[in-house]
């Protein structure tokens, strides 16, 4: 656990020490919350989740593929929609609510400091992919989204476009992260951390992927997909396998005098020539 983590958990838990002491000791007797020592850092969790990346088109492909609603008749399609066209967070989905929030033919989405982590209320600009999955998920009254499990129809719809191992880690969080870096790509961190109500811009570049993630992903793919050990295939080089032949050849035949110029013989000796 992180020293912020726990920096944070421990201001929660001396407000409720301090509460609970105004009570009487019919609540709480008294006591004291130990403070963090000044050296201790902490450390991630050793199985913590990391990111799995998608790229813009991946999601789009994604969302082509998943049906409008699971066999249980859940708008899974709406719900991932949202998540990648707006970059709104799990638990607030699934209290999204008609009214409230959303009005049939609205333009924006209204979330409540009530639904979102962070207590940020704020107004979002629907996509014309988003008003359509809302228009067909929305009821005229009531939850949008009832806390289903989506989990199983995504994963399946991934999994030809991401492959097996991929898709096995990829939730929704993921789509909100890749929404969130297009946003940040196009606008900044500060329109990131507006629309996925983070209260600063260093936490909304916590989420995003960066540029480089994305490139070194698609580097190692492609390169994956080389057959490495084909002659000529390496690249900036047209050598043929003859040529590579030769110069391993020469290397073979190259001694410890010949590699080390302090064993070599004076200039000019008769050993020299």
């Amino acid at each position: 656990m992180s020293r912020a983590t726990v920096k944070k958990e421990r201001a929660t838990l001396v407000r409720f020490v301090r509460w609970a002491s105004t009570r009487g000791r019919d609540y709480l007797a008294p006591m004291d919350v130990p403070s963090l020592p000044k050296k201790a850092k902490g450390k991630k969790a050793l199985h913590g989740r990391d990111k799995t990346h998608v790229t813009r088109a991946e999601v789009l492909a994604i969302l082509d593929r998943l049906p409008e609603r699971s066999r249980a008749g859940h708008p899974v399609k709406a719900f991932a929609t949202l998540a990648a066209e707006l970059g709104i967070r799990r638990e607030t989905m699934d209290k999204l609510e008609v009214p409230k929030h959303y009005e049939p033919g609205a333009e924006f989405i209204r979330l409540s400091a009530d639904v979102d982590k962070e207590g940020n209320g704020r107004p979002l600009w629907l996509s014309p992919r988003a008003r359509a999955a809302l228009e067909t998920a929305a009821p005229a009254r009531g939850r949008i989204f009832s806390g289903f499990h989506y989990l199983k129809t995504f994963r399946a719809a991934a999994r030809p476009v991401v492959g097996e191992e991929r898709a096995r880690h990829l939730t929704l969080r993921d789509l909100r992260h890749r929404c969130l870096t297009d946003i940040a790509e196009r606008e900044g961190l500060a329109a990131a951390a507006y629309v996925g109500g983070h209260s600063s811009t260093e936490i909304a570049g916590r989420v995003c992927v960066s540029p480089q993630a994305d490139s070194a992903e698609a580097a190692l793919r492609a390169r994956a997909r080389e057959d490495r050990f084909k002659p000529g295939t390496e690249p900036g080089t047209d050598q043929t396998w003859e040529a590579w032949a030769a110069i391993l050849s020469q290397d073979s035949r190259r001694t410890r005098r010949d590699s080390n110029p302090r064993l070599l013989p004076p200039e000019g000796s008769a050993l020299s020539s």
